[in-house]
């Protein structure tokens, strides 16, 4: 249905975490209402169609839902002296 948009994923089950997703999405322009549910792990994001591509709004709203995890800053090599006799 053009206008709604529903999204589900694990991170959305913790209340605390559904609840702050739903403002922040919520504070999107063109995102006119969006509902969650942590029992099921869904939010539903009504939007202006006119105003927002669902594909870019897709892919926008899974960025902040379950970012990419950081890399870990990699190890300093340490020079291990090669002896060839």
């Amino acid at each position: 249905m053009p206008g709604r948009l529903r999204l589900r994923g694990d991170a959305l089950r913790r209340p605390r975490r559904n609840d702050e997703l739903r403002a922040q999405i919520g504070a999107w322009d063109g995102v006119t209402k969006v509902e969650g549910n942590p029992a099921t792990g869904g939010l539903l994001l009504r939007y202006d169609p006119a105003r927002l591509d669902p594909v870019e709004l897709e892919a926008r709203a899974l960025a902040v839902i379950d970012p990419p995890p950081t890399s870990p800053p990699a190890p300093r090599s340490q020079a291990t002296p090669s002896h060839h006799y």
